[in-house]
């Protein structure tokens, strides 16, 4: 899930940002990274897109990802979370781990 989430509320009856988070972690699910949004200072720290992964350590989350496992993989390249899918491919053992481990990550390699 890629989230926009205001870290600062900018509308009546928002939640807080952190009880966004704690609500998206009880749906099992884990902060893998986030990215300020725009280019000029005022819009940072006040906005963020946060990208979300099921949580690969309990068993609600590892049936997700292995259920839709090549899905999972792809959108995980296309968001560059490439060493995150390496470690999660094989703790989970997906079936395509010896292509995924030969992935080389174009900005951390």
């Amino acid at each position: 899930m890629k989230i926009e989430i205001q870290i600062f509320t900018m509308y009546k009856d928002m939640p807080n940002w952190t009880e966004i988070l704690n609500y998206i972690y009880k749906l099992d699910y884990m902060l893998c990274s986030w990215e300020k949004i725009g280019a000029h200072m005022t819009q940072s720290p006040v906005e963020m897109d946060m990208f979300f992964v099921p949580n690969f350590l309990t068993e609600k989350g590892k049936k997700l990802i292995l259920s839709r496992e090549n899905e999972f993989a792809f959108l995980m390249l296309i968001f560059g979370q490439v060493r995150l899918l390496q470690t999660i491919s094989k703790k989970l053992e997906f079936k395509l781990n010896s292509n995924i481990s030969k992935i080389r990550d174009k900005f951390f390699d």
